[in-house]
């Protein structure tokens, strides 16, 4: 895993593809967990790269199912959804994120308010831009891209 991870930023996805493929094939094991869960993850990046939406998501939630906790994994998946433009299960992924970071990681909950309110939830939004604010008021033009467009998406 570690081989194929230095192929790819070497350039050579098609050494690191044939690297991951014979991790894949071996049988995951409570030990192994951690291995797979990164197989998986750079399987579905090197999909990504290729913009094969379909088998990069299986693969995203293939580290996910190994590990509920990965927070790479639905990082990579809410990002597949925003590109996707679903931004319901974005905003889903990015919470999880938001909750794997302890509520600390402003990044994830600054994407879970965007995609929020770009999902017509614009209540959700705004308690997150609210909760980001305590954290760190003028946190990223929050006011200009996010509040201001929620609050008027509610008095429609």
């Amino acid at each position: 895993v570690g081989l194929a991870r230095c192929e790819i930023r070497l350039g050579n996805n098609r050494s690191a593809e044939r690297l991951i493929s014979e991790v894949i094939e071996l049988k995951p094991y409570h030990e192994t967990y951690s291995l797979f869960e990164e197989a998986y993850l750079i399987r579905g990046h090197l999909y990504l790269i290729e913009n094969n939406f379909g088998p990069a998501q299986h693969f995203f939630f293939m580290a996910i199912s190994v590990n509920m906790s990965c927070k790479k994994g639905w990082e990579m998946s809410a990002i597949l959804y925003k590109r996707n433009k679903m931004y319901a299960e974005a905003a889903n992924a990015y919470l999880y994120c938001w909750k794997l970071s302890c509520n600390k990681d402003l990044d994830y909950g600054y994407e879970y308010a965007l995609c929020s309110m770009k999902a017509n939830k614009p209540e959700d939004a705004i308690e997150m831009c609210r909760i980001i604010n305590e954290i760190q008021p003028l946190y990223r033009n929050m006011k200009q891209n996010i509040m201001l467009p929620s609050f008027r998406k509610l008095k429609v």
